[in-house]
């Protein structure tokens, strides 16, 4: 096709930031009059698996390049996906306080009013375990974080039963989790295939709520590639109205951009501990009283002076 082009073109690549230099160039190399590149470096680059092409610098883009020979780089600073409540964080951590919220994403959606359900949310599996997936030492999956997703996900669809599950999207660090989840016997729906998908696999995609599974569990081990800033900034990105994160978050917080995280999360009071068993826990997050005050003090914000709705759930 492009060898049919007689003319010189002005040439737009989007996701410019995620492409290797080679393939950038193949439309670049007879066509083009002007270039336009449009893309995040905050985010994930292209997927590579050769260590000795990684070694190489194989994976940067042609954005990366010039953007390191100080060629004119335009910040679009107006966002028109996250909820602010999202935004906050990924804007003073990525993208130095640069992003302006639309008023398009400043609208309240009808499940914000519990707070088990409100735009910003991180869920602490303290007693979650990962492990190999299903006996291969390629991928991890965690079972208890499955567990709590699959519970949250049946109490919201109870709850508002008008929602669209197409508006969903669940998220995973790794594969293992992904076909775990995918083989549960509450989240296994039609309405929901296509829309689980690891986080790499998910970048460029969004949905109005996003359960974000980080897997890794085990204190004496590192978190693996969901160290990658980078990561951790496509997973935050992905939601509209709310992004709800699952994980142990004494495993996470041995890495910095996740200690930043999660303290973000527990300075604005979205930081919630879910213990066996998690239908107590589940329900103290929606009718919160003083007894639960007493026991679980670090379980969120207080809302005993609050003329809250009591919503009381038996399943």
């Amino acid at each position: 096709y492009l060898d049919k082009i007689k003319k010189k073109e002005t040439l737009i690549i989007d996701e410019a930031a995620q492409a290797i230099e080679l393939s950038t160039l193949v439309p670049i190399r007879k066509t083009c009059e002007k270039l336009i590149l449009v893309g995040d470096i905050q985010q994930l680059p292209a997927t590579i698996f050769s260590q000795s092409s990684l070694d190489l610098n194989y994976e940067r883009s042609l954005f990366k390049r010039l953007q390191l020979k100080n060629y004119p780089i335009y910040f679009l600073e107006t966002q028109f996906r996250m909820h602010p409540q999202i935004s906050t964080f990924v804007s003073r951590k990525f993208y130095k306080n640069g992003l302006k919220d639309s008023l398009s994403v400043k609208r309240v959606q009808n499940f914000h009013f519990l707070r088990c359900f409100g735009p910003n949310l991180f869920f602490d599996s303290s007693e979650g375990l990962d492990k190999f997936h299903r006996g291969g030492k390629n991928s991890w999956c965690n079972l208890e974080e499955i567990r709590i997703i699959s519970f949250i996900f049946r109490t919201l669809i109870c709850l508002f039963s008008d929602l669209s599950l197409r508006t969903i999207g669940i998220i995973a660090s790794y594969q293992g989790q992904i076909s775990e989840i995918q083989e549960n016997n509450i989240l296994k729906r039609n309405e929901l295939k296509g829309q689980i998908n690891t986080v790499d696999g998910f970048q460029g995609r969004e949905k109005n709520i996003i359960f974000f599974s980080s897997v890794r569990a085990k204190n004496e081990k590192g978190i693996g590639f969901l160290s990658d800033c980078r990561r951790m900034n496509v997973a935050f990105t992905r939601a509209k109205f709310s992004f709800w994160g699952i994980g142990k978050a004494s495993t996470l917080k041995k890495d910095s951009n996740w200690l930043e995280g999660l303290f973000d999360f527990q300075k604005r009071g979205r930081f919630f501990s879910i213990k066996k068993p998690i239908e107590r826990s589940n329900r103290r997050l929606i009718y919160w009283n003083l007894e639960d005050e007493k026991n679980y003090s670090q379980d969120g914000e207080n809302f005993s002076s609050l003329n809250f709705f009591l919503v009381y759930y038996i399943r």
